[in-house]
C-alpha cells in the first residue's frame, strides 16, 4: 500500500487519512504520523492547508531520513506530483511534476539514493513508464515502459 510508510527505524508510521472541520461541513486529506513507542498519532502534514492537496503516495527512504509524498501540485491540476521532504522540514525539491502525467508507486532503493516510480501520461496518447530520480536531478529519467516498479532484492 503506497499510502502507508514505515520509518527506517520502524518506530513510526506515516499514513494518509481524512480530516473534518469541527462542524462537519468539509473534509480534506492529511498525512498522519503514529509514534509506536508512545501510541501518539498526530497530523504531520495538512492540518492548516488552505486547500486539499489530496495527499497519497508515501515512501520513506532508508537513509538519509527523507520521504517522498504524492500530492496535487497545484491543487487545481488533475495530475499528481511527487515531492521530497524531511520529517522535520516539509520543504524540499519536486521529484516529478508535469501536468500531463500522474506519478505513483514510489520505491526507494535499499541505500536511499534513487527512487523508482510509475509515470502515466494522462493527456494525448496514454503511456505508462517507469522513471528513476535521485537528488540533484532536475527531472526524472525514464528507464522502461511498464507499471508497478520495484527494486530487486
Amino acid at each position: 500500500d503506497d499510502t502507508l510508510a514505515w520509518s527506517p527505524d520502524s518506530k513510526s508510521i506515516l499514513f494518509t487519512d481524512e480530516a473534518t472541520s469541527p462542524d462537519g461541513s468539509s473534509s480534506w486529506s492529511v498525512i498522519k504520523m503514529a509514534d509506536l513507542a508512545t501510541g501518539d498519532i498526530s497530523i504531520w502534514v495538512g492540518k492548516s492547508d488552505p486547500q486539499d492537496y489530496q495527499y497519497g503516495e508515501l515512501a520513506w527512504a532508508p537513509k538519509p531520513d527523507e520521504i517522498i509524498i504524492g500530492l496535487k501540485l497545484p491543487p487545481d491540476f488533475t495530475s499528481r506530483g511527487l515531492l521530497l521532504v524531511k520529517p522535520d522540514d516539509l520543504g524540499g525539491p519536486v521529484v516529478a511534476h508535469d501536468p500531463q502525467f500522474f506519478y505513483q508507486t514510489p520505491k526507494w532503493d535499499p541505500w536511499g539514493e534513487d527512487v523508482l516510480f510509475q509515470e502515466e501520461m494522462i493527456t494525448g496518447q496514454h503511456t505508462t513508464d517507469i522513471a528513476v530520480w535521485k537528488d540533484g536531478m532536475t527531472q526524472p529519467h525514464v528507464v522502461a515502459q511498464g507499471t508497478w516498479p520495484h527494486w530487486l532484492p
